[in-house]
């Protein structure tokens, strides 16, 4: 594909504008103009500011507005024709964004000085991150699956920690890692996938829940994110949205690492250090 990040956005949002009365999938999107399903949404976000569903809210709510002007067409109609599910959620839907229900938004359009504008979001300010080029090296790890949302791990770790710690294998060399398999904006937060890991852990064998496998080497763009895991996304957003963008490097549609360099049991929130390690095509 030798189109530029732009260029494939552009055919997204064509798309997207053309097709408002459907319901549009990420997985189609991401098709059609040739970027990483695994982290489109990341991609959509970071050169956005928005994320894809609330993009495509806005414009069908935006295009709803028009047709209450424009046409007689009743709201029921209007809400179908665009794609909702049902007229309640259109109308809550609409009068959230506007302030006013459609029917009154239809009357004040008479005096389109009056026509309430809709509200608008915040945009997340622009920043910037140092990304490098690295090489993530072969890792043997120990791990615990976790399924589910990404902030309730607690309980893999704990499970792998008391393993660990029966082995022998914490020390100051032990390196706490993250296998990210799914982005949260993408996958269902019940099936989202996750193993807790650590390394090296020498010659042990699994064990239980405890699993050994191999990280294989692999070139990243890896930036360090400071703050509460939750916050993570930006960091994302940003490799994959801004950094990514601008160097024209593709993004690789595999598990993301995350290196915890600090215990977030005994560290304040905003002094959360993560090595995060996206894989690129170089």
């Amino acid at each position: 594909m030798n189109k530029s990040y732009q260029e494939r956005l552009n055919i997204v949002l064509t798309y997207i504008e053309n097709h408002l009365d459907e319901n549009i999938s990420l997985k189609q999107l991401a098709k059609i103009a040739y970027f990483s399903p695994y982290h489109f949404h990341r991609i959509f976000f970071g050169m956005m500011k928005e994320t894809l569903m609330s993009y495509v809210k806005r414009l069908k709510l935006q295009k709803a507005a028009k047709m209450l002007i424009n046409t007689n067409m009743s709201v029921t109609d209007i809400a179908f024709d665009l794609g909702y599910e049902s007229l309640e959620v259109f109308i809550r839907s609409f009068k959230k964004s506007y302030g006013i229900s459609p029917l009154q938004y239809r009357k004040s359009s008479k005096n389109r000085s009056d026509l309430p504008q809709m509200k608008s979001k915040n945009k997340p300010k622009d920043f910037k991150m140092k990304v490098e080029i690295k090489k993530l090296p072969n890792m043997k790890v120990a791990y615990v699956r976790h399924i589910g949302p990404y902030m309730k791990c607690e309980k893999a770790w704990a499970k792998l920690m008391t393993w660990a710690h029966v082995e022998g294998l914490i020390n100051d060399q032990t390196v706490y890692i993250g296998i990210c398999h799914d982005d949260p904006e993408v996958t269902e937060a019940d099936k989202i996938r996750f193993d807790a890991a650590i390394s090296p852990v020498k010659d042990s064998k699994a064990a239980g829940e405890v699993g050994i496998k191999e990280i294989k080497e692999d070139v990243c763009a890896m930036a360090v994110h400071k703050g509460p895991y939750e916050d993570l996304y930006k960091t994302y957003a940003y490799i994959c949205g801004k950094w990514a963008v601008e160097k024209n490097i593709e993004i690789r549609s595999v598990p993301s690492i995350e290196i915890y360099k600090n215990d977030p049991h005994n560290t304040p929130k905003e002094d959360l250090i993560t090595e995060v390690y996206v894989p690129i095509i170089k």
